[in-house]
């Protein structure tokens, strides 16, 4: 195994990747769920490879060229490749290596593309992934939480919102409840607020998402309708 440099090597401009992440990167554009999950583990265990083998000069020049592939599933027009970005980033979250910040602040911003769009299943899982996103934020999450929170509450509350602005609104606060649970209790007056009205949209999908929201949200499960009430007059 080859070890990092000490000021050894320049970082290679334009890296290629190697062919264990080609090859998952390629099997997140599968239609087919299984080839997916296992591509996920393919790709964490190769980036994880690169980061032990590779100078942190070419390990950082790595992972912009890796970015930039996420960026081009997660940008597609194909709902199925969409969904192979979203699970890249949801491999790669956890991987303990010098760039972590680097990918937590990038795929803040991807998820921001996705949240929303036209696809209701490409929303759920992005939003999943944004709660494992601050889950795993370390020092970025309260930046992170408070700024989703606040253009959640915003597409709650405008009442120009198209239906996935309110949909994708909905999914990210139930995710945020659930893996950032201290950092939004802050918002809970406005969230319970927001989320009552989205229990009676006219939409049924919008409907069912706010329902499902106060139902799996742990400080919500326990709010009697009652004090709901009293705080939605």
């Amino acid at each position: 195994m080859t070890s990092k440099n000490e000021g050894g090597s320049a970082p290679r401009v334009g890296m290629q990747l190697s062919h264990n992440v080609e090859r998952a990167l390629s099997d997140l554009r599968s239609r087919r769920e299984h080839v997916k999950r296992k591509a996920m583990q393919d790709l964490r265990s190769a980036v994880e490879m690169e980061a032990r083998q590779l100078s942190r000069e070419n390990f950082t020049a790595f992972v912009t060229e890796l970015n930039k592939r996420i960026f081009d599933l997660i940008k597609s027009e194909e709902p199925h490749e969409k969904l192979g970005g979203i699970f890249a980033m949801d491999a790669l979250i956890d991987v303990e290596c010098e760039e972590t910040p680097t990918f937590i602040t990038r795929f803040a911003n991807y998820l921001r593309l996705i949240l929303p769009c036209n696809n209701v299943a490409t929303m759920i899982m992005g939003s999943k992934v944004l709660g494992h996103l601050a889950q795993a934020g370390g020092t970025l999450t309260a930046d992170f939480v408070e700024f989703e929170m606040k253009r959640a509450l915003e597409s709650l509350n405008g009442e120009k919102r198209s239906e996935h602005q309110r949909l994708a609104a909905v999914l990210v606060c139930k995710e945020l409840a659930i893996n950032a649970p201290t950092l939004f209790f802050l918002h809970v007056p406005a969230y319970i607020k927001a989320v009552w009205s989205g229990i009676h949209a006219d939409k049924q999908v919008i409907c069912q998402a706010s329902i499902e929201s106060r139902r799996e949200t742990p400080l919500l499960h326990a709010t009697p309708l009652s004090l709901i009430h009293v705080i939605c007059r």
